[in-house]
């Protein structure tokens, strides 16, 4: 009898336990059913102000979408299991921040909210995500520091988080994202070195990190980015030299390193960049020589070496770059003559010299080339006579000359550049007088202060040239003289520049050359008049 009470004993334990555990599993049950996990879009929808501009953008007290998701304004689902896989918002007023709840979307493959007002911190979270190929957050007030756990993506291609307010360094866990392609920092508050840890980004094809406050030196690793077509690592605090080893960049097409505190010589290995079309390096301390193996570099187009200290001659070499547009290497300190060879660039289109120690004759080549819009060899030693023959086509705009030693007169052919609109010979000794024949040009500037140039009657007459800083009186007696300029230019000022000020103001130029005036006043009228006209090409005007 007791052996059997004891398993009656068993038996009822058992039963007590078993239906306890149903219990358990009935109310799970039922907390699943009445009140379901939050889904993580509707995260976004507390965290931010979504809802006013899509309303449809909408969730229950619970965290459940009221609405199907698939039907959200920049929601995409997959077409088999109606999942979400892409988030695309862009809402100039939309503000709040970043949920952590987004990282919980196994299925996202793209998410982009840009050009925003989203503020606050990027979720170290986010790691999480494990199908998420595309980030876009650009052009958002984001703070804080860049998550190192961001790593951690598996599928990340393209990330783009320029245009924000973040702040730290650049972290080296990064250098394990084995499949980005894109990536881009732009205008933020970035500090400290570029890692050399990066130099395993094997897949990365566009590098963007210009416009921060990054500092050291360029990483001899990086010659290991063997995919990388752009870099754009200009207005920095990089110091040091150009690494020979970066020579090695194949596929590299643009490099962008302009303002910068790069104080170096430019490599000779840099002439194996095969597919280099764009090169930068404007606005730092070069020293040393143009080095004659760029000219092998055939697909090269556009070249901003200004404002450094090159010296030494530019290579004859440099002629056979048929590819060449721009070209631009002022503000350094070149010497020896003009290389005839520069008239086999074909597709040129604008050519900067100035403020360099250039001497000899002017290549009569140069000024026949057919694309040539802008040309400026001013403040150099050049001598000899101006060109005999211009381009007869309709590109050439602009000829900048000033500061340099000619003998010669102003050529009649020179208005064989039917578009002309601003010649400047001022300050070289050229002599006789302006050609009868532009003065029919319409809306051309003419600046030949400080010559002998003798004043054209023709000119004087047209409404449509500007002439200044001629020597030849063009009225009788100082004080019409005086009167005349005194009104122009009282008239142009008081007017506000309108319409009507530039045309009293034009018309005492033209009345009477200002011979005697300062230059501040000669380059005012220069700004004035051809600011709209002037072609302008700069590396710093590249992209972002």
């Amino acid at each position: 009898m007791k052996g059997s009470f004891l398993s009656w004993i068993e038996i009822l334990v058992f039963s007590v336990l078993i239906f306890q555990d149903i219990f358990n599993w009935g109310y799970a049950l039922a907390v699943s059913t009445d009140a379901p996990v939050p889904d993580p879009l509707c995260g976004l929808i507390a965290s931010t102000n979504i809802e006013t501009f899509y309303s449809i953008w909408s969730c229950n007290t619970s965290g459940y979408p009221i609405y199907d998701q698939c039907s959200w304004t920049g929601v995409l689902c997959d077409s088999t299991n109606y999942s979400v896989v892409s988030v695309s918002i862009t809402q100039t007023n939309l503000t709040g921040t970043l949920p952590d709840s987004l990282g919980d979307m196994s299925s996202l493959t793209s998410l982009s909210l840009v050009w925003s007002d989203l503020d606050g911190t990027l979720p170290a979270y986010w790691s999480s995500f494990s199908l998420l190929a595309e980030l876009s957050l650009n052009d958002n007030n984001f703070t804080g520091s860049l998550p190192s756990e961001w790593s951690e993506m598996p599928e990340l291609q393209k990330l783009y988080l320029y245009g924000n307010n973040l702040t730290g360094s650049l972290p080296s866990d990064w250098g394990s994202m084995s499949r980005i392609q894109h990536l881009s920092m732009a205008n933020n508050n970035l500090t400290g070195s570029l890692p050399s840890a990066w130099g395993s980004l094997g897949q990365v094809e566009v590098l963007v990190l210009y416009g921060n406050m990054l500092t050291g030196s360029l990483p001899e690793t990086w010659a290991c980015l063997n995919s990388v077509r752009n870099l754009y690592i200009f207005e920095n605090e990089l110091s040091g030299s150009l690494p020979s080893a970066w020579g090695s960049l194949k596929q590299l097409e643009q490099l962008y390193l302009y303002i910068n505190k790069l104080s170096c010589s430019i490599p000779l290995s840099f002439g194996s960049l095969s597919q280099l079309q764009q090169l930068s390096i404007s606005r730092n301390r070069l020293t040393g020589v143009l080095p004659t193996s760029l000219a092998s570099l055939v697909e090269l187009e556009f070249v901003f070496l200004y404002d450094n200290s090159l010296e030494g001659s530019i290579p004859v070499q440099f002629g056979s770059l048929t590819a060449m547009e721009f070209l631009y290497l002022s503000l350094n300190s070149l010497s020896g003559s003009l290389p005839s060879s520069l008239g086999s660039m074909t597709e040129l289109l604008y050519l900067s010299l100035s403020e360099n120690d250039l001497s000899g004759p002017l290549p009569p080549s140069l000024f026949t080339l057919p694309s040539l819009r802008f040309i400026d060899l001013s403040q150099n030693g050049l001598s000899g006579s101006l060109p005999g023959e211009v381009n007869a086509s309709n590109s050439l705009t602009t000829i900048y000359l000033s500061f340099n030693s000619f003998s010669n007169s102003i050529p009649s052919s020179m208005a064989g550049a039917v578009n002309l609109t601003s010649l400047n010979v001022s300050f070289t000794g050229v002599t006789g007088a302006i050609p009868s024949v532009l003065c029919s040009s319409a809306g051309v500037s003419i600046d030949v202060t400080a010559t002998a140039i003798q004043c054209y009657t023709g000119c004087l007459t047209s409404s449509r040239v500007l002439v200044y800083g001629a020597s030849a009186q063009c009225h009788n007696g100082e004080i019409m003289r005086e009167f005349f300029i005194f009104v122009g230019v009282f008239l142009g000022l008081a007017l506000g520049f309108t319409a009507l000020g530039r045309y009293f103001y034009q018309w005492q130029l033209n009345i009477c050359l200002a011979a005697d005036f300062e230059c501040g006043y000669t380059a005012c009228s220069r700004r004035w008049l051809a600011n709209s006209q002037q072609p302008v090409a700069d590396g710093t005007s590249q992209p972002g």
